[in-house]
């Protein structure tokens, strides 16, 4: 569990409580809530039982705080879901999660516990909360908030060409002259570059169109740009992918 990229919100909150060496939550309830056989007398003499209660305590204690990072992870995976369109932009932008592998029912409704959320991006999540959790994660994760620091600066710089002040600014040509399937394909190519870029936008070896759909939505919402039309978005860039996918086979 320790070196996967992509973990589920219980493996996620036992790594970040110290809790990792046991299988689940279950497990560190029952070994926080056992009850011991009676002590012999010199083992009570030794305060061997008030030694295992404290170490009971300060497990229970443990439990409790991977139950409500459990509990608020699970909340935030509805909100990141690429399939809920009602999400308001200022929640997005306000969370890092990005989810790696998306469970749902046979109705298509999302199941929360049973999506593998990257690593990285939980990594992130934390990192303004507690950075000793988020480095339980990812020992590096300093670098990485820099590295998403610096790419959002950079985006939210204006890059313009220098014009002459005798010249008029040229208005920009409304007509897309690109056809629509090489558009497509053009999405499959950037996505397949940004995805070898991040670890985080992949899913095993392939890129993650749902991934990548999100971090562009997460970005047009942190840039205030109007984004609300969106919902087809990882279809289009599966299809792009598909696209490429088949010409190359």
């Amino acid at each position: 569990m320790k070196w996967n990229k992509a973990l589920s919100i219980e493996e996620i909150a036992l790594i970040a409580t110290g809790l990792e060496s046991y299988k689940n939550m279950e497990t560190v309830k029952d070994f926080a809530t056992v009850q011991f056989p009676p002590c012999s007398l010199e083992d009570v003499e030794r305060g061997i039982p008030q030694q295992r209660e404290a170490e009971q305590n300060k497990l229970y204690e443990r439990y409790q705080e991977a139950l409500e990072i459990k509990d608020a992870l699970e909340r935030e995976v509805y909100i990141v879901d690429p399939y809920n369109t009602d999400v308001e932009h200022e929640a997005l932008k306000n969370t890092h999660l990005v989810i790696s592998i998306r469970a749902q029912t046979e109705e298509g409704w999302i199941v929360a516990d049973r999506c593998l959320i990257t690593r990285e991006s939980a990594a992130l999540w934390f990192y303004d909360l507690d950075l000793d959790k988020a480095k339980r994660l990812l020992p590096k994760v300093e670098d990485l908030y820099k590295q998403n620091e610096d790419l959002t600066q950079l985006l939210a710089t204006p890059q313009q060409a220098p014009q002459h002040s005798s010249q008029k600014p040229e208005k920009p040509e409304s007509a897309i002259r690109t056809s629509e399937e090489l558009l497509l394909k053009s999405v499959g190519i950037l996505s397949l570059i940004i995805s070898n870029e991040k670890n985080s936008l992949k899913n095993g070896n392939n890129p993650n169109a749902s991934a990548i759909a999100e971090t562009i939505k997460r970005k047009a919402a942190e840039l205030g740009l109007e984004f609300e039309k969106a919902s087809n978005l990882n279809r289009d860039i599966t299809n792009g992918l598909s696209a490429i996918k088949n010409e190359l086979s």
